[in-house]
């Protein structure tokens, strides 16, 4: 390596980018949160679906039959209407930053001045801590955005206040009423991706509310029926005839709860332990499910719903052992109906270093991730939401 410290690491700063943001089909999977959102509404989906390009996210949606179906008596004129279908979404593409920054004295005192292969090694380990903050940042601040509180001026206004967030998951589900989302102050919204939600019954997400108690397993099973009921209910068949011209099959792929949420549920499982006894991987006997399901639909804990504002108190958003009836809500999410969508040319891009002394910073440089992503749905009512009738007492 030849020139100064600075100078050296500079150039290796921007030579050299982390193995796991080879492409735009390379997801980042430096974490430290313990469980990640995106990857279980991703799994399993061509890249194609999660990565798209173009001024915004479009896609057209048949909410409304416009029935053409009748009898007819033979030889009397009938009337043939031409019917107009199919609604356009529209959702634009939300901007964030991260940054990466050194200064010439932090390199300097990194630096080993015995022979360049040794300087190599300093400056890589000093490389991989910035990255590593980098895109634990980066992780993080798309995690909490996915469980944000709904923000209409910021998410959903074609003029937002200030920078444009994504869209939440609680802005697409929730168990408010007509699933409308609300703000932090009860502010109802009006839109969902522009589409009027009290208009269009097709265009909400499903709800079904449950009771639960960890004094008897009796009151422990009152979750089961109301989830079998909402599973049902956000299932779809295909058409009998000329299926092509809908959606194959389709069911939720993950139920996504807190901590609450999965110790509540496996206490409801182990106090029933009879009705249970020979599924799962062993005999069923181990009192400790190893990844439970409700009809081979896993649930998995999503630590941002511990603490996320998301329900009512009657006069803000607060979190659900806040919330005027306290217990775990349940997400049934379908992840062919949820993208989380990247921009295909500004996929978490590594910019090149730029030199900040021209703005007042002396011997400093940055290096910006920039990302352009949004979430979109394409179904709400494939979706749904349990949540409880009656305050729970926890397992």
């Amino acid at each position: 390596m030849a020139g100064t410290p600075l100078e050296e690491f500079t150039t290796l700063m921007a030579s050299q980018g982390p193995a796991w943001m080879s492409g735009v089909d390379s997801l980042v999977n430096e974490a430290v949160r313990r469980r990640y959102t995106q990857a279980r509404i991703m799994a399993g989906k061509d890249m194609l679906e999660y990565v798209q390009g173009g001024d915004e996210l479009t896609d057209t949606i048949y909410l409304t039959e416009k029935s053409t179906y009748e009898r007819y008596n033979p030889n009397v004129r009938g009337t043939y209407p031409n019917v107009q279908t199919g609604t356009t979404m529209t959702v634009p593409w939300a901007f964030a930053k991260a940054t990466v920054s050194w200064t010439k004295q932090e390199v300097g005192l990194n630096k080993d001045t015995t022979n360049a292969k040794a300087r190599a090694q300093k400056y890589k380990s000093l490389m991989y801590q910035k990255h590593q903050n980098l895109w634990t940042s980066v992780c993080n601040g798309l995690e909490d955005e996915l469980w944000a509180t709904p923000n209409n001026s910021e998410m959903e206004s074609a003029t937002p206040t200030g920078a444009r967030q994504p869209l939440s998951i609680p802005a697409i589900v929730n168990e408010h009423t007509s699933t409308i989302p609300l703000d932090v102050d009860l502010t109802a919204w009006t839109t969902v991706q522009g589409i009027n939600v009290s208009n269009e019954a097709n265009w909400r997400n499903a709800q079904q509310t449950y009771t639960f108690t960890s004094a008897s397993a009796l009151g422990a099973a009152g979750i089961f029926a109301p989830m079998s009921k909402l599973l049902y209910s956000v299932s779809f068949d295909k058409l009998p005839k000329n299926p092509e011209y809908s959606d194959k099959y389709t069911s939720p792929h993950v139920i996504l709860c807190s901590l609450n949420g999965i110790a509540n549920y496996e206490f409801a499982l182990r106090s029933n332990q009879d009705e249970f006894r020979g599924i799962g991987k062993t005999s069923g006997q181990d009192p400790d499910y190893n990844a439970p399901t409700f009809r081979n639909v896993p649930l998995s804990y999503i630590d941002s719903l511990d603490s996320a504002d998301l329900y009512t108190d009657g006069s803000a958003l607060v979190d659900e052992e806040s919330s005027t009836v306290t217990g775990p809500r349940y997400y049934f999410i379908n992840g062919e109906y949820l993208n989380f969508v990247w921009h295909s040319e500004n996929y978490c891009v590594l910019e090149k270093p730029v030199n900040l002394t021209a703005v007042g910073q002396h011997a400093t440089w940055v290096q910006v991730v920039d990302c352009w992503n949004n979430l979109f749905a394409r179904s709400r009512k494939r979706h749904g939401i349990l949540y409880p009738s009656a305050s729970t007492t926890n397992a």
